[in-house]
């Protein structure tokens, strides 16, 4: 599992002392929960494995949707323009069904806007880093634009959509959900996490490639 860059973290400063990690200004780390991740970062030119260098920085292209597969951008239902409230959808509209708790009290007060796919796009794994979406040229047919990117396509939906919001920028993996009906809704941010575990079992898991 690769750590959230945005849970909240206590920077603990360590130095290598005769092959031992320990407390940069003298004596032991403190003593850690059970199952606690650590993220260690380090000079690159500190590991003297090479061989551990390259599996940790290995990278890959995985296609994860094809040309035409629709996407929907999270809106806030604040602030749409009359004359764009009919091109945000609800959950429940576009699942055909009621959606459950969980979700529902993810998407309090948002719709959503139809994105599509003009190309198949792409998730890139970067080794320990988080993987990150290639370019990809999409439609939104709501607003009669074309972007180069979900990232892109966000800002410009968000310009029109949320008139209230002070920055337009966003997250795709966070803003951006698969809702298909007859399947549980999900956000980017979920595939991405899935691919990252399966890309970490295959390189770090029991047939551990670092052994």
């Amino acid at each position: 599992m690769i750590p959230d860059n945005l849970e909240k973290k206590v920077l603990i400063p360590a130095r290598v002392v005769n092959g031992n990690l320990q407390f940069f200004y003298g004596g032991h780390l403190p003593e850690f929960r059970e199952g606690t991740i650590i993220d260690l970062t380090v000079p690159r030119h500190a590991i003297k494995d090479q061989r551990f260098i390259e599996i940790l920085e290995s990278e890959e292209s995985k296609e994860i949707f094809q040309k035409g597969d629709k996407l929907y951008a999270a809106v806030s239902s604040a602030k749409i323009p009359d004359r764009l409230k009919q091109a945000a959808y609800s959950m429940d509209i576009l699942l055909n069904r009621k959606v459950d708790q969980v979700i529902g009290s993810l998407i309090q007060n948002t719709l959503f806007v139809e994105v599509v796919l003009q190309e198949p796009l792409s998730l890139q794994l970067r080794g320990t880093k988080h993987g990150r979406l290639k370019p990809v040229k999409c439609s939104i047919p709501s607003l009669s634009k074309e972007a180069d990117s979900l990232n892109q396509a966000f800002y410009l939906i968000s310009s029109e959509f949320e008139l209230g919001r002070k920055s337009h920028v966003g997250n795709a993996f966070k803003q951006f959900w698969i809702i298909n009906p007859g399947k549980q809704p999900f956000p980017l941010e979920e595939l991405r996490m899935e691919n990252e575990t399966k890309k970490e079992k295959v390189d770090y898991g029991p047939d551990n490639k670092l052994l």
